[in-house]
């Protein structure tokens, strides 16, 4: 997935579903960041540190129940998803995130050109 949508959707899934919610660092989209970026948190941690760990072919998902109906050939609920209706400041330590993500923006690219 792409890093930035993947931290815009983890904030919003925190946020809907309380996870986190007495948390400082869920008070806003900036803090969230903050923290996001020296976090080992499973939801936003590079994903390059653990898809190799099981899979060696990559393949773009934004949308992981069509995936999984391509797969299984049955229509599949999607679970666990939340709207993304909390605004999110895309210039906040834009920087940052591109240079923490930077394996996940190559992988991600190189998804999208179906070079894996």
């Amino acid at each position: 997935r792409d890093p930035f949508d993947r931290l815009k959707s983890a904030f919003h899934f925190f946020k809907q579903t309380n996870c986190y919610v007495q948390c400082d660092h869920m008070s806003s989209y900036g803090k969230f960041i903050d923290w996001a970026l020296d976090s080992d948190d499973e939801h936003v941690i590079p994903q390059h540190k653990f898809l190799f760990n099981s899979f060696n072919t990559l393949i773009k998902i934004e949308c992981m129940s069509e995936v999984m109906e391509e797969l299984t050939g049955s229509v599949v609920t999607p679970q666990n998803t939340s709207e993304h209706n909390m605004k999110c400041d895309a210039d906040y330590r834009a920087d940052d995130i591109k240079s923490y993500y930077k394996e996940d923006y190559e992988l991600y690219e190189e998804a999208l050109n179906g070079l894996h």
